[in-house]
């Protein structure tokens, strides 16, 4: 059977924009990203709120949400404005008209509608450092000057400066990035302490209408606030928490529960926690 869906699960993207929290620190470092121009870099640990700091600032525009680029280790420069399908266009054959097989990407969308002059677009780049190293160094100039060529037809398009788009990456620090590149970033860390986990929880689980519920988060809150503190090889963060919340009160375990039912449950609920076998033996011995 399919456990029912939470009500997290059931919120869009630009609810739980709604509902995001940055710090002021992060909305300073966002601030001065935007007026001068620059992309916004930001790290920290999985679940700090990087992803959502995009989908914020569109929410605050007025857009529905970011354009998003998701990352991959095979990804090329070229992959961040447009794709070209070179296999599809050589099956249709030679009289195939080749802009049909050329999809424009995310922050190629958003150029193409600041050269229109229709708005100023926010891009997520997410996860830039699963790129190939080349990647950060092959787009300076492209980042720097807001524009780009579609080789395949020698199209280019260059944003109206008015309406330049304002780009956000993120890293979850797999691997260090080229100096040229963060010399072209407003750099900010997401501090897990900064993450205001109580209203996370409160506001994605819609405790203020489950004062069961809550009682559950609020005893788990405490219990997960200890575990990052017991010496684990690698930590959970916000991610880790919800997942783990989410099991808590579908199960309706109370950590401070001592029947054996609970017991069971509770070391059945760390998987959603450990990454390691030594983590999950730590957690089952920090009751």
């Amino acid at each position: 059977m399919t456990p029912k869906q939470t009500e997290f699960e059931k919120e869009t993207t630009r609810e739980r924009a709604a509902r995001y929290s940055p710090s002021q620190g992060l909305k300073d470092a966002a601030q001065v990203a935007i007026d001068l121009g620059m992309p916004l870099l930001l790290t920290g640990a999985p679940g700090t709120g990087k992803t959502d700091l995009a989908h914020f600032l569109a929410y605050k525009r007025n857009e529905s949400e970011a354009l998003v680029f998701h990352t991959k280790s095979t990804s090329v420069y070229t992959d961040l404005f447009y794709q070209y399908d070179a296999l599809g266009h050589f099956r249709a054959g030679q009289g195939a008209s080749i802009g049909t097989y050329i999809t424009i990407q995310a922050l190629g969308t958003a150029i193409q509608r600041a050269e229109r002059r229709e708005g100023r677009s926010v891009v997520l780049v997410d996860e830039i450092d699963k790129a190939p190293r080349d990647l950060p160094n092959d787009i300076l100039n492209e980042i720097e000057n807001m524009e780009f060529q579609i080789k395949e037809t020698n199209a280019s398009h260059k944003a109206d400066p008015e309406f330049q788009p304002i780009l956000v990456f993120t890293s979850n620090k797999e691997k260090d990035l080229p100096d040229a590149f963060l010399r072209r970033c407003v750099f900010f860390y997401i501090d897990f302490k900064d993450v205001p986990l109580d209203e996370i929880i409160r506001t994605r689980f819609k405790l203020d209408e489950r004062p069961d519920a809550a009682v559950l988060a609020a005893n788990a809150l405490v219990h997960f606030k200890n575990i990052r503190e017991i010496g684990l090889d690698k930590i959970p963060a916000t991610a880790e928490l919800i997942k783990w919340i989410d099991y808590l009160i579908r199960r309706n375990v109370d950590v401070t529960a001592r029947d054996p039912k609970t017991v069971d449950l509770l070391a059945i609920s760390y998987s959603l926690l450990a990454k390691n076998d030594d983590d999950l033996k730590k957690l089952k011995k920090s009751r």
